[in-house]
C-alpha cells in the first residue's frame, strides 16, 4: 500500500486496521473500515503491507482482514507475505485459530507464514500472549466481556511493542476503571444461605463500576425462580446479575458450546452452511447469502438461492 497516496494518515500518528467479522459486507454495500480509510482517517489492509519509516527504523505491517473460516488457509496462501528485509515486520490477522478455539473449518497455526517479527491475532475474546516461529503471537482480546465464561474474569488492555528497544518490548497494559466480572459456580443442592454469603462478599467489595456477577448453577435440582427473583432484588442495586443452569446430562453440550466461544451469529452461520451443504448448493454465496440476511434483505437472499439452484 503506498503511504502517500493516503495523506491524511500520514499526518500524526498513523492508525493501521484490519476488518474484522462484523465488518464484512456483501458486493455493493460499503465496509466501515474502507470507509474510514476512504475518509482519512486510517489505513486498511487486506492481504497487502504498509511500510513506515522513522529516522533509521523501519516498520512493515501487513495485514490480512476476516475471512470466512473455510477459506482462511487457502486466502493465506494466495497472498503468501514475505518479511520486508530491513524492516520489523509485523502481520495481523483475524480468525479462528486451532488451538484457541473449538469449532470446524478452524486455521491452523502452521498455516500462518514463517519469519515475521511479530504475530497479531483478533477475533479472539480474551487476551493471550504466546510464539510462533520464534517470535511473539498476540491476541489483544476485546475491550469489554462479551461471553461471560471463566475466562471472562481477566483485565481488558492492549499491548505496546517498543521496536526501538534491543530486544523489542511487549507489554500489556490494562485499561482504567474497568468493570469487574466474577464468574461463580453453585451446586444446585448447595444450602443458600453459604450462596447468599458467597454473593454478598463480592458485591460488598468497593468498586468504580457496579461488577457483573455471572451466577452458575449446576446440579439435577431445578433452582427456585423465587431464589432468584431474591438473589435479584437483594443485589441488584449493588452488581450486574446472571444466571444460567446446567442440567447434568445436559453438561457436555453446554459445556461445548462454552468453549466454542460462539456467538448467536456465528451459530446462525454453521447452521445455514450446513443446510447449504446438505442441498448440496454451492457454498462460495454463503458469505454473500448469510450477509443479506443479516441486512434482512430476503428478497435479494432468496433470489441468490434461486441462482445457485439454477446453475
Amino acid at each position: 500500500k503506498d503511504i502517500d497516496s493516503l495523506p491524511l494518515t500520514s499526518i500524526g500518528i498513523p492508525v493501521v486496521a484490519i476488518h474484522g467479522t462484523h465488518e464484512r459486507r456483501v458486493k455493493g454495500l460499503t465496509n466501515p473500515v474502507q470507509a474510514l480509510e476512504k475518509a482519512g482517517f486510517l489505513i486498511h489492509l487486506h492481504c497487502n503491507a504498509v511500510v513506515f519509516r522513522k529516522g533509521n527504523e523501519r516498520i512493515a505491517i501487513h495485514g490480512m482482514s476476516g475471512v470466512p473460516d473455510q477459506y482462511a488457509e487457502s486466502a493465506m496462501k494466495q497472498w503468501n507475505p514475505k518479511p520486508v528485509p530491513g524492516a520489523f515486520n509485523i502481520i495481523m490477522i483475524h480468525q479462528s485459530m486451532v488451538g484457541f478455539m473449538y469449532a470446524k473449518h478452524l486455521m491452523s497455526l502452521n498455516s500462518l507464514p514463517e519469519g515475521f517479527d511479530t504475530y497479531i491475532n483478533g477475533h479472539i475474546h480474551e487476551s493471550r500472549k504466546d510464539k510462533y516461529s520464534g517470535a511473539p503471537l498476540l491476541i489483544p482480546g476485546s475491550f469489554v466481556p462479551t461471553q461471560l465464561t471463566k475466562e471472562s474474569v481477566q483485565s481488558r488492555g492492549f499491548w505496546i511493542i517498543d521496536t526501538e528497544n534491543v530486544p523489542p518490548k511487549f507489554d500489556f497494559y490494562e485499561i482504567e476503571n474497568q468493570r469487574k466480572v466474577y464468574f461463580r459456580t453453585f451446586r444446585t443442592d448447595m444450602n443458600r444461605n453459604m450462596i447468599i454469603e458467597e454473593l454478598k462478599t463480592l458485591s460488598d467489595t468497593p468498586h468504580m463500576k457496579k461488577p457483573i456477577i455471572r451466577v452458575n448453577f449446576s446440579g439435577q435440582e431445578p433452582v427456585p425462580e423465587q431464589f432468584i427473583n431474591d438473589l435479584r432484588i437483594r443485589f441488584g442495586s449493588v452488581a450486574i446479575l446472571s444466571f444460567k443452569k446446567e442440567i447434568e446430562e445436559e453438561l457436555p453440550a453446554a459445556r461445548s458450546l462454552e468453549e466454542q466461544k460462539i456467538s448467536v451469529q456465528e451459530l446462525g452461520k454453521k447452521v445455514l452452511m450446513k443446510n447449504l451443504e446438505e442441498f448440496r448448493l454451492d457454498t462460495k454465496t454463503f458469505e454473500s447469502l448469510f450477509e443479506l440476511l443479516l441486512e434482512k434483505k430476503d428478497e435479494d437472499a432468496i433470489n441468490l438461492l434461486k441462482q445457485s439452484v439454477d446453475s
